[in-house]
């Protein structure tokens, strides 16, 4: 029984100490923050409609834009 305990001692002494003789894994470094700016103005006024102007300014691209147009 004593030689089973000891044994297991050893082993765990043994695995705690490998363990711990590795390298710490580095953290990634983060990704850059990217800021995209759609700006949307009016370009012109009548009694039956809304001209508007999109401009934008991506740092990624993407494929696809949405406009809705929400009436009460």
């Amino acid at each position: 029984m004593k030689n089973i305990i000891s044994t297991l001692f050893i082993l765990t002494v043994l695995l705690t100490i490998t363990h711990c003789s590795e390298e710490p894994t580095k953290p990634k470094p983060p990704v850059p923050q990217t800021r995209d700016t759609i700006t949307v103005s009016i370009e012109q006024v009548t009694h039956r409609s809304v001209s508007l102007r999109l401009t934008r300014k991506l740092k990624v691209k993407s494929g696809r834009y949405v406009l809705n147009r929400i009436s009460k």
